[in-house]
């Protein structure tokens, strides 16, 4: 499933892209799913300092009592000025962006001047709306990511370092919460407790 391989993979992949950028500080939303967790872990574990953007009081919550101490929440009336405020104060200059639509340009418009987005996601639904002053006068710049073919560029030699580098990290950065496991016959009843709180953790189903 996704948390064996291809989450840690993405968490991995998206804090050596943001480092590449020479990023000391990142920003990241969807911050409470089992992705963004692990983000978070091994960006703080690289040394990066992490703002988290989360949606409701209780995703906030779960992250702060893990020790994550810069969550934002989006649905806020001073969310933008919040996420102006910490991004400049830390120097965030990279975004990692599941979400899309318009948090894509406010993210943006709310970081140091020449920073970039990195859109892997759009959880959304809509098409990710940049305000040209953004991009023209912030000189902020979007990228797009995706796992495929961020691996595809990567010899054999390197995905079998990489392969071994994500398995050291499976039981610490990159492990993954399940918080509750689910017969075959609960399936019915597992989905509607997944769908209800997507970021509580994972669920499995089991034969």
């Amino acid at each position: 499933g996704s948390m064996t391989i291809v989450n840690p993979l993405t968490a991995w992949s998206l804090v050596e892209i943001a480092k590449d950028l020479g990023a000391k500080a990142i920003i990241q939303n969807a911050a409470a799913g089992a992705l963004g967790q692990m983000i978070h872990r091994l960006a703080a574990k690289e040394g990066l300092q992490v703002i988290d953007i989360v949606r409701r009081e209780d995703q906030k919550q779960t992250l702060e009592n893990q020790g994550f101490e810069n969550v934002i929440i989006s649905e806020n009336a001073k969310f933008e000025r919040e996420l102006r405020v910490r991004a400049g104060k830390i120097n965030a200059t990279v975004a990692l962006d599941a979400v899309g639509g318009e948090i894509t340009g406010t993210m943006a418009a709310c970081m140091p001047n020449g920073s970039h987005v990195i859109v892997y996601g759009g959880l959304a639904g809509a098409a990710c709306s940049v305000h040209p002053g953004s991009l023209i006068f912030q000189g902020q710049t979007v990228h797009g990511y995706w796992l495929s073919s961020y691996l595809a560029k990567k010899g054999a030699l390197s995905l079998i370092r990489l392969s071994g580098k994500i398995q050291k990290l499976m039981h610490s950065e990159l492990k993954s919460e399940v918080r509750q496991r689910y017969s075959l016959e609960q399936g019915e009843h597992a989905i509607k407790d997944y769908t209800q709180t997507m970021s509580g953790g994972k669920i499995l189903i089991t034969p």
